[in-house]
């Protein structure tokens, strides 16, 4: 499925949530910054592994009778 959007302005805007969005991405792999992202990358001690749809769902919660998400 493919489809096109006009535009509708500034990538500006845009800026603030790809930022966040890397500084939560390197603390979730364990790195302070993007440079030591990119030294562990590239030295081998740090590696990314593909993951399919079926084991992103098999290794989520599952069996639980209930669940309720509460927002902070």
């Amino acid at each position: 499925m493919a489809g096109a959007v006009e535009d509708k302005g500034s990538i500006l805007s845009f800026v603030p949530y790809v930022h966040q969005g890397l500084k939560q991405g390197c603390q979730d792999v364990g790195v302070r910054s993007l440079v030591s992202l990119r030294t562990g990358m590239y030295s081998g001690e740090l590696r990314f592994e593909r993951r399919t749809a079926s084991a992103q769902q098999e290794g989520g919660v599952h069996g639980l009778q209930s669940y309720e998400m509460q927002l902070y």
